[in-house]
């Protein structure tokens, strides 16, 4: 009797431990690329080019900023007509899963000059977050980050992701039925037991 008593508290014990682990934990899967480049090959010469994203993981409330691209000029240092082709752009794609779907936005690298002495490139985004609905209850926001580059060579672009809270689990149809397999076996275990 004493056994059945302590496998059963061993058992309902790797259960709680189990579906507890990560399970308030969401699984980021993100890939990148770029569209609607405009004015690139113009007097400012730049390209972009994606990065691969490895994939992570985020709880309720943890944010992370990742680099999905790369910005690349040699065009430094600029002259007038360098600093005057201020109409460039290029669209930034975020493949997202959860929930499968492309989040994006419009990056415009400027040739500026500060303070009359040091050439920069600004890259401006749209600094709003995006903000995005998965699965039942899960949200999470995303925002493209400005970049600075003061020199010939390539500059990261990142963004950051807050995950603001999780999705409610679905169970899969697999792990329910062993489940239900490892009780069902531990009753029938029990009741031989008693009978003895």
């Amino acid at each position: 009797m004493k056994t059945t008593k302590a496998i059963t508290i061993i058992l309902v014990m790797v259960v709680v431990l189990v579906v507890s682990g990560r399970a308030n934990a969401t699984f980021f899967s993100i890939d990148s690329s770029f569209s609607n480049t405009i004015g690139n090959t113009e007097a400012f010469k730049w390209s972009v080019t994606s990065t691969s994203i490895t994939p992570f993981i985020l709880s309720a409330g943890e944010s992370i900023i990742f680099t999905y691209g790369r910005f690349y000029t040699d065009d430094f240092g600029f002259d007038n007509t360098d600093l005057n082709d201020n109409n460039d752009s290029f669209k930034a794609n975020l493949g997202i899963s959860p929930p499968n779907a492309t989040q994006s936005s419009i990056g415009q690298p400027d040739a500026t000059r500060f303070l009359w002495l040091f050439d920069e490139v600004i890259i401006d985004f749209v600094n709003d977050p995006i903000n995005v609905e998965y699965g039942a209850g899960g949200h999470y926001s995303l925002t493209f980050l400005d970049a600075f580059l003061w020199g010939n060579g390539y500059l990261n672009l990142n963004a950051l992701l807050c995950n603001k809270s999780e999705a409610e689990p679905v169970p899969e149809p697999g792990t329910m039925m062993l489940l239900g397999t490892g009780l069902l076996g531990l009753a029938v275990y029990s009741k031989r037991r008693s009978n003895t």
